[in-house]
């Protein structure tokens, strides 16, 4: 009896308040997070919606699932049916636990304690005054409040962050509170490009960078290394999926980083505003690392992904100094087209780009040391002969195996990893691949290089589509183009250079009997000492710069080019010719031997002949020297002396 006329005072009083507040609170109960109300209006989203909001002295009905829950109350005891059991709440001046799914929009209340559980398990919620923390999906880690209550979206997204003297503070583990700019132990080389995108990243402008470089070189796994996986968002585009598909893909990563369910779209351009969205109320303090991975497969035909793109980064992007965008993609004459070279609104849109090259054979070398892969430095030059210096063959070979066994295993056995990577090459990088397949056959058979007269003559490809061809193997590194000593452009040689494609055309692809251990016996042969002088060239022409070093000329502006005299066909022909600012042509002359090599009268007489026939043919007055490259360097004899300089192959491990 006590009790009930206690109850019955509380419920006079609280009517005089109700009254005063009436007005204030209808006028502002759809925008204010606290309506003015002694008895507490509780107002509770669940899964996003609030349909009927109806009270009669603390009687609530809530939304659940869809349907609504009726609730039960008397002088503030409420039953509540979650989940399909009845839980039981116990309140004293309106402290109520309430289970939901973790989907709390809106909180309004007046003195307040609010506990509730999510996902099953009732978590600790402190407050005073109204001050909530609610964690959702371990994302965010703090809330700092002071005298306010808090409109908070689950999902780790942030809708609407203007309160009343209210701070909040978000700590979210797709953003970064300090870069660790140091270089990545677990990443071997590699050290020009992380002190380049550590610069970037301290970088007080929005910056785009495009990365490139042949297929398997590394480009995503130096990415993912450096910043640890921690992204605001990331995607990789599917191969050989349509659109449909990307859009799904893309859609499944907004859900991820967002932690939010985004509807699947139809249209590149509000894939965009979705990641627009899940973007714009992350923390502005720190760099957001945005990273999209294979992007020219994304880009499917007639799927607009390209004018998504410029919408994203020109309307939205470009004006926020916190965005840091990464786009990558083996298809490196896409990026180029697309991207770099765009004449559209990507037009000098690109802020940074980074072209990233196979190994050099000293990063090959800290490459199988790393991996516990014995091999000296000739087995090194002979395995880059082979694998051209690309991570992902390098990393498929076994520590056990000699480098003779990891080829067999590899490209000979008949499940090896890499005996049908040709085909797939191709095909994944180039719409119509067979008439890329066709030229690089045509020059893997003519070790020094054709002229694009020669090649269109071989291929039957013209006009356009040859042109067009041949830009796109020579930005994806299949094939180099040399400029020819004191000729005009038209002239200028083109040679196939990917070692991998020069091994599976001359050995991979004519293994007809299938020897599982072809390589094995292989070695040591003829055939063999003539394909390893000839990939040894290769070897020398993809480390200029280190023989630039060896030569103390790496201040001295220079020109690369080849040469091949016109007197007739069996003329002489020199791969590499380094023409000096300081009036010097190096002449040099590339050999593979497994000792010293031993220039004899024959050889003296042939390098003194090509001397004088590039002197007189050219015209030149510079000084000319003759620079061998070798293995082991030149023994000494009475012809070695018409030699200037010399490179060994040790000179070509330089790393700086």
């Amino acid at each position: 009896m006590l009790i009930h006329r206690y109850l019955s005072r509380k419920y006079n009083e609280n009517c005089i308040k109700f009254k005063s507040d009436i007005s204030l609170i209808t006028n502002n109960i759809d925008v204010n997070f606290h309506a003015e109300t002694r008895q507490n209006y509780e107002k509770i989203y669940s899964f996003g919606e609030i349909e009927n909001v109806e009270t009669r002295h603390n009687s609530i009905k809530t939304p659940a699932f869809g349907e609504v829950q009726k609730y039960e109350t008397r002088h503030n005891s409420i039953k509540t049916p979650a989940f399909g059991e009845v839980q039981k709440y116990e309140t004293r001046q309106n402290s109520i636990k309430i289970p939901i799914f973790g989907e709390v929009e809106k909180y309004e209340t007046r003195y307040n304690s609010i506990k509730t559980p999510a996902f099953g398990e009732v978590e600790k919620y402190e407050t005073r005054h109204n001050s909530i923390k609610i964690p959702t999906f371990s994302e965010v880690e703090k809330y700092k409040t002071r005298h306010n209550l808090t409109k908070i979206s689950t999902f780790g997204e942030i809708k609407n962050p203007e309160t009343r003297h209210n701070y909040i503070f978000y700590n979210f583990a797709a953003s970064f509170n300090v870069f660790d700019m140091k270089l990545k132990m677990n990443i071997i080389g590699r050290v020009e490009e992380q002190e380049a995108i550590a610069r970037y990243i301290e970088s007080d402008n929005p910056e785009f960078m495009v990365i490139y470089g042949r297929r398997r070189v590394g480009k995503t796994f130096l990415i993912r290394q450096f910043f640890n996986d921690k992204f605001a968002f990331y995607v990789t585009g599917l191969a050989n999926a349509e659109m449909k598909m990307q859009l799904g893909n893309f859609n499944t990563s907004l859900r991820k980083y967002g932690n939010q369910p985004y509807p699947l779209s139809t249209k590149w351009l509000d894939a965009f505003e979705q990641l627009i969205h899940l973007l714009q109320y992350l923390p502005k303090k720190q760099k957001k690392v945005i990273f999209i991975d294979e992007m020219p497969w994304l880009d499917t035909p007639h799927s607009g992904f390209v004018t998504a793109l410029e919408y994203f980064w020109n309307s939205w992007a470009s004006a926020r100094a916190d965005i840091f965008l990464i786009v990558c993609g083996s298809s490196t004459a896409w990026m180029t087209n697309k991207l770099i070279k765009n004449h559209g609104g990507l037009h000098n849109r690109v802020t940074r780009r980074m072209y990233l090259e196979p190994f050099t054979l000293g990063e090959c070398e800290d490459f199988y040391e790393a991996k516990h892969i014995v091999m000296n430095r000739h087995e090194i030059t002979e395995s880059y002969m082979i694998f051209g210096g690309i991570p992902y063959y390098m990393n498929l070979m076994e520590k056990n195996f000699s480098l003779a066994q990891n080829v067999d295993m590899l490209c000979f056995a008949k499940k090896g990893a890499l005996r049908e990577e040709f085909s797939s090459l191709y095909t994944s990088l180039f719409k119509r691949s067979e008439n890329h397949i066709t030229i690089v056959e045509i020059l893997a058979k003519k070790t020094k290089g054709m002229t694009r007269d020669e090649i269109c003559k071989a291929s039957k490809l013209q006009g356009g589509n040859l042109t067009k061809t041949l830009e796109e193997l020579e930005l994806c590194g299949f094939i180099q183009s040399y400029n020819t000593f004191n000729k005009k452009v038209k002239d200028k040689l083109y040679q196939l250079i990917d070692f991998y494609t020069l091994f599976y055309l001359n050995y991979i692809q004519t293994n007809k009997y299938g020897n599982e251990r072809f390589w094995t016996t292989f070695m040591g042969s003829a055939k063999h000492r003539a394909w390893s002088g000839y990939a040894f060239e290769q070897v020398c022409l993809a480390h200029v710069k280190q023989i630039k070093q060896k030569l103390g000329i790496t201040g001295v502006l220079t020109n690369v080019a080849s040469w091949r005299s016109r007197n007739s066909e069996q003329g002489a022909q020199i791969d590499l010719i380094i023409e000096r600012k300081d009036d010097v042509i190096n002449l040099c002359e590339m050999k593979y031997a497994n000792t010293e090599f031993v220039i004899d009268k024959k050889y003296e007489y042939n390098l003194r002949n090509k001397r004088e026939a590039f002197i007189n043919e050219t015209k030149t007055r510079k000084t000319v020297h003759l620079t061998m490259i070798t293995t082991y360097g030149v023994k000494r004899n009475e012809y070695s002396g018409l030699i200037q300089s010399e490179v060994k192959m040790n000179d070509l491990f330089r790393k700086e």
